[in-house]
């Protein structure tokens, strides 16, 4: 892959560089707004550059990049990097045979990629043109695409010259041997693909001479990999981001050139283009460093250049596209970003109910969603469709009581010596999170006598207890909520818990397995209780060994009759893998 190749007509790979005191080029974030490519602009990186960092030093187990950095082992992507070999025979009285054979790699004349993004799969599109190299003799082409682990050939569409290939799922034998039969053949022309540990490999065996041909491979990526983005302001709706991550560029080419280049991304309804700050790009370009180290993969191949630029692709006018019709951008990497809202549907029916909303009688009619020829049926390669149906239902059923077992909540919270950083002037993070534990505590009662009168829970009295974990963990304060009017239950929840929820301070270390190893005590020597833990943490773990087999265990145990975390992630320090494992490991939810 070479490093000379331009990003645009007026952009080119070695303007994706800043020069660093050494000469060695640096690398840089580049927007694309409506496939043009442009520099942030200088105010946007000033205010970046300008913006106050966190004060004091981070623990293990932090996350100091910014938040919603790009994470490439969590991206959906493909890599551009395809690999073109064309070969034909020349007659020849003194070759064996009668025939010299030349083999060669050549670049592409076009290299395009599109992927289509739902929220359970996403169709990468590979399009390749090339043409036949030799004016007098037919030839041959090899296409190989690097196999990214775990995804499926969908479909084909070739073409060379005037005609179109569509292949057909068969025995391989068979393919192979009908493959060989054309090629021997003057009058018919066949396609064969394949797909090994490394590559999906098409082959056309005659490209008349001089003739324009094209590849075109539809890939599938059966599960789209999303994750949980921490938002502004915990008013907002929880969203989940999709990384579209793409490497271009052309493999084992002998021909010097350049070659144009297209990405697009759509998506469905479910998803927006998601803005990345300037910021974020940053961060998330320096953990594109791994590329500079030796390891398995194609940019470490001899005289490969690493990525020296990150193409982040913003929301426009138009579409999600990325062009370099003047030559291929080998040293970039690209980034679209998608998001959508997370709703909780039981929550949302709930919370309406609560709000007056009556509950509509009767079965609502299910909306059915079918995704035609998704895969080909392998005993025959019939194209099979698949259908997704959505049923709603209540979160109460028709005479179906709660269950009789008491209510137990555990409020949790993390109070290391990171929660001390300021933020809003003097104010530290602790404190916020505080005033908002004590101004959610204090709906609590509402929402209990709610749920009691709608008979969603029982009438056994619940009981809240309130910890604080940094290096150990402390009980601070337990509360019972009778059957009694709301305002009973916040007298209850006024005389200690708020006051010892005011009183916290910050101090010590991020210890998961302390308070983990607690709750598991707790639940397991105790009368059985449904348990609800709500977590509040503005980081990773400094200690978390036990901290997972803890939480398994919790959820085994028999005296767990219910065992659900809802956790609520902040911070610019913020690690949301853990906090992101913990609740679905136990069916709840997540806020970052």
């Amino acid at each position: 892959a070479t490093a000379t190749a331009t990003a645009t007509a007026t952009a080119t790979a070695t303007a994706t560089m800043d020069s660093s005191e050494g000469g060695e080029p640096r690398p840089r974030v580049l927007y694309c707004v409506d496939g043009v490519v442009s520099t942030p602009a200088a105010a946007e990186v000033s205010a970046a550059e300008a913006k106050p960092k966190p004060s004091g030093a981070a623990q293990p187990g932090d996350d100091a990049t910014a938040n919603n950095c790009l994470d490439v082992a969590k991206a959906n992507g493909i890599v551009g990097v395809v690999r073109l070999t064309v070969s034909s025979a020349e007659a020849s009285e003194a070759a064996p045979g009668g025939f010299t054979k030349e083999q060669r790699t050549l670049l592409p004349d076009a290299v395009n990629l599109a992927a289509h993004v739902t929220p359970g799969y996403v169709v990468y599109t590979v399009g390749v043109d090339l043409k036949n190299p030799w004016q007098d003799r037919v030839a041959a082409a090899l296409l190989q695409v690097p196999r990214v682990k775990g995804m499926l050939l969908l479909e084909e569409r070739h073409r060379a010259g005037r005609t179109d290939y569509l292949p057909e799922v068969m025995e391989k034998e068979t393919a192979q041997k009908k493959f060989e039969q054309a090629a021997a053949s003057s009058t018919h022309s066949a396609s064969l693909s394949n797909a090994d540990d490394e590559f999906f490999e098409v082959k056309i065996d005659k490209i008349a001479p001089g003739a324009d041909a094209n590849f075109t491979v539809c890939l599938l990526q059966p599960q789209t990999k999303e994750v949980d983005m921490v938002v502004a302001d915990s008013d907002e709706d929880a969203a989940a981001m999709a990384d579209v991550v793409v490497m271009p560029g052309v493999a084992a080419q002998e021909d010097e050139g350049q070659v144009p280049f297209g990405f697009e991304v759509t998506f469905s309804e479910e998803y927006e283009v998601g803005r990345v700050p300037y910021d974020v790009a940053k961060d998330s370009l320096a953990q594109l460093e791994v590329f500079d180290k030796p390891s398995e993969g194609w940019w470490s191949e001899p005289g490969s250049t690493p990525p020296r630029a990150l193409v982040v692709l913003q929301p426009g006018e138009g579409r999600v596209r990325f062009a370099a019709p003047a030559g291929l951008c080998t040293s970039c990497v690209l980034l679209a970003r998608l998001q959508r809202r997370k709703v909780n549907p039981m929550l949302a029916e709930l919370t309406a109910s609560m709000k007056g909303a009556s509950v509509g009688e009767g079965p609502a009619p299910a909306r059915a969603v079918v995704q035609p020829r998704v895969f080909f049926d392998p005993a025959d390669g019939t194209p099979r469709s698949f259908s997704n149906v959505e049923v709603t239902v209540p979160s109460t059923l028709p005479d179906v009581g709660p269950s009789e077992v008491p209510h137990r909540v555990y409020l949790i919270v993390d109070v290391s010596g990171s929660t001390s950083l300021t933020v809003e002037g003097s104010t530290t993070f602790l404190q916020k999170c505080v005033a908002f534990l004590q101004g959610m505590v204090r709906t609590l009662p509402k929402h209990v006598a709610a749920l009691r009168a709608r008979g969603a829970i029982n009438s056994q009295p619940v009981t809240v207890h309130l910890w604080a974990f940094q290096s150990d963990t402390k009980r601070c304060a337990t509360c019972v909520l009778p059957a009694a009017p709301e305002a009973e239950m916040l007298a209850a929840l006024e005389k200690d818990l708020l006051e010892q929820a005011g009183a916290l301070r910050s101090g010590g270390c991020t210890n998961y397995d302390s308070f983990s190893s607690q709750l598991a005590t707790s639940i397991e020597t105790t009368e059985p209780h449904l348990n609800h833990v709500l977590l509040f943490t503005d980081g990773g773990a400094t200690s978390m060994q036990r901290f997972q087999d803890n939480v398994r265990a919790i959820a085994a145990h028999p005296s767990a009759t219910f065992f659900q975390a809802d956790c609520l992630g902040y911070g610019p320090w913020l690690n949301p893998a853990t906090v992101t494992w913990l609740a679905q490991e136990t069916d709840g939810e997540v806020r970052l």
